[in-house]
């Protein structure tokens, strides 16, 4: 295996001009321009095994080892296509999420994703991670909206799934294994997406609760009676933040024409009394999305909704804990620089959802990755 300083001209032979450049710690952060420099980038380093830790705008990136370079798109940060009528948007994968919803709120449209992640992270970073925010709650994960994938593999082949309309369903395997894989099949390079039509009323109410089973209850009861954009079961910590009080409750959101969010905002008062509206209601979303990224020791842990009280209740203490409360998804975090208490989790908190099918994993990947140079699980 070639060392990394004794391959940097050879890289910038194959990745273009300006596309080498060196972090704070010291990596190598090669950056090509195109899909074409990328393949060449991901062959040859294959060939010479050398290991490739895959990135977007290195927003994320971790104080990792220095003996792999990293392969980031940001300079290909292109709208490719986008047609308003058909709801659909293409684009190379270093396109940052705030320039692709500034771009889409010009013809009155937005993806409906709202993980937590830096503005500035890219949405080819957020579809390999398969990274989802509240609005999952009505609009499903990057696995959803991704209609069409282009990717390069690890050793440099380029590969095109799905398709650029909404009712093409080829390789719609290859997009649903893609998103979510953190990089293991390979370096996404262009998405096409769904897009949403920016909604004429946006309501955000917040029910609190006495404790953690109450708020579990209500969530449930919230979820199986409305349709809504956003449902959050936050800790007192949390609360604290965004409404300046203490108590475990729920942050939730209507989104579409006004006649049905004024509609299930009468719905809601009827299920939770003590139900109120929040002032500013982007205030609040951004504000539990800051917290959250800026946070430290995250773990998280899926379990049915019904079983929702049962999964707080093996959350640690001292955290921030959070819930997806549609589909069950809970997580916890600290600020940074808190100290890690000893955590009571349950044996099931933060399993692998590939136990039991690791040979499966590890077949498909060494398809897409012969000589196993792409660091698993790293999209940085």
């Amino acid at each position: 295996m070639s060392s990394i300083a004794s391959i940097e001209a050879d890289l910038e032979a194959r990745a273009g001009a300006g596309a080498l450049s060196r972090e704070p710690g010291g990596r190598l952060i090669v950056s090509p321009d195109s899909v074409a420099s990328a393949s060449a980038v991901l062959s040859f380093c294959s060939a010479e095994g050398i290991r490739v830790a895959l990135a977007g705008a290195c927003t994320w990136l971790p104080n990792h080892d220095q003996e792999h370079i990293v392969l980031s798109t940001r300079r290909m940060n292109q709208i490719t296509e986008h047609e308003p009528a058909d709801l659909v948007i293409g684009v190379q994968a270093g396109v940052t999420m705030a320039a692709l919803q500034q771009k889409l709120r010009t013809t009155g449209q937005y993806i409906p994703l709202d993980p937590p992640a830096a503005a500035e992270a890219t949405i080819g970073a957020v579809v390999a991670r398969g990274d989802a925010g509240p609005l999952r709650a009505a609009f499903g994960t990057p696995r959803d909206l991704a209609l069409g994938l282009e990717i390069v593999t690890g050793d440099g082949r380029i590969v095109h799934f799905g398709g650029r309309v909404v009712k093409n369903v080829a390789g719609y395997d290859g997009v649903r294994l893609t998103v979510g894989s953190a990089g293991q099949t390979g370096l996404i390079t262009a998405v096409f997406l769904r897009v949403r039509g920016v909604p004429r009323a946006d309501q955000t109410f917040v029910v609190p609760c006495p404790d953690a089973a109450a708020a579990a209850a209500t969530a449930l009861s919230v979820r199986d009676r409305l349709n809504c954009s956003a449902l959050e079961l936050l800790s007192p910590s949390l609360m604290q933040e965004i409404t300046k009080k203490q108590y475990w409750g729920l942050l939730i959101r209507f989104s579409g024409n006004e006649a049905g969010v004024a509609e299930a905002a009468a719905r809601l008062t009827g299920i939770a009394p003590a139900t109120e509206p929040v002032r500013d209601g982007a205030a609040a979303w951004r504000t539990l999305c800051e917290i959250e990224t800026s946070g430290s020791n995250h773990a998280r842990d899926t379990a049915p909704p019904a079983d929702l009280a049962q999964t707080l209740a093996g959350a640690p203490d001292g955290h921030h804990v959070a819930a997806h409360a549609a589909d069950g998804i809970v997580r916890t975090w600290t600020t940074i620089g808190h100290p890690i208490s000893k955590p009571r989790f349950p044996d099931n908190w933060c399993q692998s959802p590939f136990v039991g099918t690791q040979a499966i994993a590890d077949r498909i990947r060494g398809s897409f990755d012969p000589a196993r140079i792409l660091l698993p699980g790293r999209v940085e």
